[in-house]
């Protein structure tokens, strides 16, 4: 009797301890990663104004800051729930005393002046692109942030191998424009700041991003929004042929570029900076989706404004070339871009090819 005493005890002890194992697996199974609270750098620019919507409707706080204030769209389309302030992130203090304030857990620092304004400024250009990036690299291993600040295909060079075909995650830079010096600056010490102090440092290299909401701000691949725009005008009073729109672009008509859609790029950032830290072999990849030229862009547009007739305002772009200093800056950097480690490592894939965005971009804009 006490033999099967002790068996029974010894059994129901067991089934206890499975129990509690198979509940503590069901937990862990629907516990979701916690939320971050997430302050935005340059909230007002062309992804910042974007990206704050998608991450809140993935659940994350929103702190967004810029120089300026935001316009009345764009602080109806933040909304009440999502707090605005004022933030020059090249002072360290100021950046400070708003993550203490609001008590942030990452930043996402998208302020920045961009290739071809950065060129004509250089000084200028340097507050935002080099000491705030310092700035924010240094509250985040002060206050223990998660850090996501993007880089750019300006991080490539002439002597970069394979730059008119595609090029790879880790190779030869050397960029020769300011903007891009800035952005390998920011790619190599994101990445002492992950190794020397833990800091969680991430950050992918945009190819042009594409917005059919926002406009751009001072690029090299500019043109590739500007051209819609230019397509839905009114025809000008003296035009040679009122059924067609000239456009004046900047960068010559063969000049490949590796682009991105908008929802891809928001895609593609926030599964980033939601991936398991386990899962990244490198702090910084290369994403991409399609490369296209000028000449490929204005002929999917004309074909896609012929295809739609009398749905669409728009009229088929006359494009004129006049090659600038943006063609020049394009002339050092990638034809395309290699993002095979982004897609095995953290399961990356884009959805919008040169047809697809054409037709959505001008659907979404004349609206």
């Amino acid at each position: 009797r006490m033999l099967r005493g002790v068996t029974r005890s010894i059994r129901q002890k067991a089934t206890a301890q499975r129990a509690v194992a198979c509940g503590s697996r069901r937990e862990a199974s629907t516990t979701t990663k916690p939320k971050e609270r997430v302050l935005i750098t340059g909230a007002l620019g062309q992804i910042g104004s974007e990206l704050a919507g998608e991450l809140k409707k993935r659940g994350h706080f929103v702190i967004a800051t810029d120089v300026r204030p935001p316009p009345p769209a764009l602080a109806e389309k933040f909304g009440r729930e999502t707090p605005f302030h004022y933030l020059d992130v090249s002072s360290a203090e100021d950046l400070r005393r708003l993550v203490v304030e609001e008590r942030a857990t990452m930043i996402l620092h998208l302020s920045a002046k961009l290739s071809a304004t950065a060129e004509k400024d250089p000084g200028g250009s340097f507050g935002v692109n080099v000491r705030a990036v310092e700035n924010v690299l240094e509250t985040a291993r002060h206050y223990g942030l998660k850090v996501y600040a993007p880089s750019s295909i300006a991080a490539f060079g002439p002597s970069t191998p394979n730059l008119h075909s595609v090029v790879d995650d880790i190779t030869i830079q050397r960029p020769l424009n300011v903007y891009g010096v800035s952005k390998v600056y920011l790619e190599i010490l994101g990445e002492w700041y992950n190794y020397r102090f833990g800091v969680d440092f991430r950050s992918l290299r945009y190819p042009g991003i594409l917005s059919a909401d926002t406009l751009p701000g001072g690029g090299t691949t500019d043109y590739a929004v500007e051209i819609f725009y230019s397509a839905l005008e009114a025809a000008h009073p003296k035009a040679e042929n009122p059924n067609e729109r000239p456009f004046v672009c900047g960068v010559g008509p063969n000049r490949r570029l590796p682009m991105m859609y908008m929802p891809d790029c928001l895609q593609a950032t926030c599964d980033f900076i939601e991936a398991d830290n386990s899962l990244l072999k490198q702090r910084t990849y290369n994403v991409n989706a399609v490369s296209f030229t000028p000449e490929e862009i204005s002929a999917a547009l004309n074909k896609c404004i012929t295809k739609l007739g009398s749905k669409t305002t728009a009229k088929p772009i006359k494009m004129i070339y006049k090659p600038d200093i943006r063609d020049s800056i394009a002339g050092t950097w990638p034809a395309s871009l290699s993002d095979s480690a982004a897609r095995k490592d953290w399961n990356w894939q884009h959805k919008f090819g040169l047809d697809e965005l054409t037709q959505d971009m001008l659907e979404r804009i004349e609206k």
